[in-house]
Parts: C-alpha cells; structure tokens; sequence
C-alpha cells in the first residue's frame, strides 16, 4: 500500500491499452529527482510512511546531490567489490547491513550478500549451531575440498578451528550484534559458497511456513463421549491433559508413570478415519510429555 502511495503521489501516469489488462491505469515508480524536491518528507508521512519518510527524504537528497547521474551510481555499485559497494549503501540515511546486504544480494549481483536479522539467527542457531551440523559440514567439506578438482572447490569454506571459533560465538545467542552478524555471514558462506545469499534466502522464505491461514490449522478428530468420559476421570486423577491428536503434559512425579501406563493402555479411543470409519487408536508406549521425556 504505501509503495502503491508513493507511486500514485510521484510517479509517472501510464495508460494501459490492452482490453484485457486490469487496472486501466498505473503509476511508474518515481524518478529519483522527485523524491529529492522540498516538501516530500513531509508528504510521505501524510501518506503513512512514518519514520520512513525521512530515510526516503534524505537518502534521495544524498544520490541526488552527489551523483550528477543517479543511474551511472547504482551501475558503479554493480561493478565495486561487495565490501566496497556494501560500504556506500551504508552512507544513505536509515540504511543499515541488513538492508544494505538486502540491496547487495538482489540488486547488486552479490550472489554472496546476507541478510542478518533475528529470524536468520534462529534459524542459523537451530538447524545449525546448537545440534553442531555446521561443524560436521565443514569436517566433510575440507575432507572433500582436497580432494576436489580446482573447478569444484568452495573458496568461501573455512577451517574447522574457524569452525570452532563461529559456533562458539554465536551459541545461544537471542540477539544479533555486529559479531553474530559478522559469524553467520561466514558459516553460510561456507556452507554455500558463491551463492550462499540465495542459499540461505530459501532457508529463510522456507522457515517461514504456508501463507496461506487456512493450511496451518486442520479440524482434529472427534472424540466419543464414553472415551472422553474416560480420559476426563484419568485426568483428574493424574492432573494430566489428554487431547485429541494425543498430547500428554503430565504434571505429577515419574513415579506415578507406571500406575498410569497400565490405565491408559485399556484405553482406545474411536477417532474416525475417512479410509475406516470403525478404526481405532490406541496409545503407545512411546508417547513423549511436554517435558521431552518419555511416558514409559
């Protein structure tokens, strides 16, 4: 909505003439010298663009002033190094690394660039750091790297000691600072490689789940009332919540497991099947608590 804003309030008008395209009408995105006139920041934020305004505002000011041809900049910014080029995004106002790196990875032809936010961390400390995946990685790839044909090596894969060092680093971290930041960066990149940007771009948008709501919740099985008659009394008897699709949370010592194993095993509940509307399904052995432990 506020890009759609921006556009309609600065952009260039564009009729559109084939009859089967809806809108008839849309705006281009606005050439830069319009968003560098006096008066835009002030505009923006009557449009809902808040503190964003004067990021806009002024980061158009400083290409517009310093940068007697805007297009000729970015077409610089293509050609410097990544560092270089991540360097002079962060000269523009409410740029920061993860934007910069955003606009190195999507714009720039940084194939390499990544975006370091809190949802990366958790992913990167989830399925990486804390189950120490990242360092059986960089084990087999330097084991494989020597092996490999000058064409087939990852330049980007470092050491296991680095290895060591990173996960180290950024265990359990909650929050990203310019070492985390710096840490993942380098553990991707040796994952990955030349497109590690990417790489973890799908780690990320995957990480993400369905958009769509209606996906994320299925109706659970009904349950009888005889059986849930049953499983009320168990309940109060062992303080333990039983729902449909098999959750226990016990709350009581592991002491009163076995009691509790032997009354739940006499226990089936009749949850109908679209295949077999007369099967039945009855607890396992191997049922896990809400603690992580097992119930037998």
């Amino acid at each position: 909505m506020m890009i759609d804003n921006l556009c309609k309030e600065y952009g260039e008008l564009v009729e559109v003439t084939e009859p089967d395209i809806e809108p008839r009408q849309v705006y281009l995105f606005p050439e830069l010298h319009k968003l560098a006139q006096p008066g835009v920041e002030e505009k923006l934020r009557e449009l809902g663009f808040g503190y964003r305004a004067k990021y806009i505002s002024q980061s158009a000011n400083y290409i517009f002033n310093n940068f007697q041809n805007p297009d000729e900049w970015f077409n610089t910014l293509i050609k410097l190094d990544y560092e270089s080029a991540k360097s002079e995004l962060l000269k523009l106002t409410g740029v920061g690394p993860k934007v910069a790196d955003c606009i190195c990875l999507m714009s720039l032809d940084k194939t390499h660039a990544i975006p370091v936010d809190t949802h990366v961390l958790q992913v990167a400390t989830r399925d990486y750091i804390n189950p120490k995946l990242f360092l059986e990685i960089t084990k087999n790839q330097n084991s494989q790297n020597l092996k490999s044909s000058t064409k087939h090596k990852n330049d980007m894969l470092i050491s296991v000691s680095e290895a060591e060092d990173i996960t180290r680093t950024v265990y359990g971290a909650k929050k990203v600072n310019p070492a985390i930041y710096k840490n993942i960066c380098q553990m991707f990149c040796s994952i990955f490689g030349i497109y590690c940007g990417w790489a973890q771009t799908i780690l990320f948008v995957n990480d993400l789940g369905p958009l769509d709501s209606s996906k994320k919740s299925k109706s659970k099985p009904a349950v009888s009332a005889n059986d849930k008659k049953i499983l009320d009394e168990i309940k109060t008897k062992q303080e333990i919540k039983i729902e449909p699709g098999i959750k226990l949370e016990n709350t009581r010592s592991k002491t009163s497991r076995k009691k509790l194993k032997r009354e739940i095993k006499s226990i089936k509940l009749n949850l109908p099947k679209k295949s077999d509307p007369e099967a039945e399904l009855s607890f396992s052995s191997d049922e896990i608590l809400s603690d992580g432990s097992s119930l037998f």
